[in-house]
């Protein structure tokens, strides 16, 4: 008897923890989402009606072969208030793009939690636009630099050229990478550029060489009087 209680015992001890409830449920999260409120003006101050608002994480890299409203992490409808909500936004930090069809919005790296997050009001104005050169050593193919504008659907491929255009801009700065790919020796440059409403903004831009540089204007001199032999040439740009 005491052998079949302490076996009885057991199998009661094995059916309990079989059943009981498992602290981690999948991917589940106890932060729960965040509600996200806006509101978008058009120029002369009236709401801007049904405008298209879309989320990206400032992460976002654009080169994703996804139309915007694919690789935008949500999308909403302003009301006839010129009001957006989101309410299934995760904690991360977001830009936000509005559009009505012929004027942009753009605020940048908004922080949002799991609490109520409200955004000052924004105004829809006229998109800008950016014209670029990107300037690489002599024989070096300039179309094998990719312009990244992050957080956004922005990217640019210059031409043989080194020069590159982009339009329909929303204002506001941008967090941008020039990312060299193939066989060409340069770093990558991560900087902001700042897009102005109405204008075609200019931008230079050099990247580091980091391959081994060939001299130029190489000239040989030989002093016969002291026998110095003496090398001069170009002054590398760096």
């Amino acid at each position: 008897m005491k052998i079949f209680a302490i076996i009885s015992g057991l199998l009661l001890i094995l059916i309990s923890c079989e059943h009981k409830p498992s602290d981690v449920v999948g991917n589940t999260s106890e932060v729960p989402n965040a509600f996200v409120r806006g509101r978008l003006l058009n120029r002369n101050g009236t709401p801007a009606k049904r405008a298209t608002v879309r989320v990206y994480t400032i992460r976002h890299n654009p080169q994703t072969g996804l139309g915007k409203a694919l690789a935008a992490l949500d999308t909403a409808v302003t009301n006839d208030s010129g009001i957006f909500t989101f309410d299934t936004l995760p904690a991360d930090t977001f830009n936000i793009f509005g559009d009505s069809g012929t004027s942009l919005s753009y605020a940048d790296s908004i922080p949002v939690g799991a609490d109520t997050v409200v955004i000052p009001p924004d105004t829809l104005k006229a998109p800008g636009s950016l014209a670029g050169t990107i300037q690489l050593r002599s024989g070096d193919d300039p179309r094998k630099v990719l312009a990244l504008f992050f957080g956004s659907t922005a990217y640019a491929l210059p031409d043989s050229q080194g020069r590159f255009t982009l339009s329909n801009l929303a204002a506001g700065q941008y967090s941008v990478r020039f990312l060299p790919s193939g066989n060409i020796d340069y770093a990558v440059l991560d900087t902001s550029l700042t897009i102005h409403s109405g204008q075609t903004d200019t931008v230079v831009i050099k990247l580091k060489f980091t391959g081994i540089p060939t001299p130029t204007g190489l000239k040989i001199a030989y002093d016969t009087l002291q026998q110095i032999v003496t090398l001069t040439w170009n002054r590398e740009d760096t």
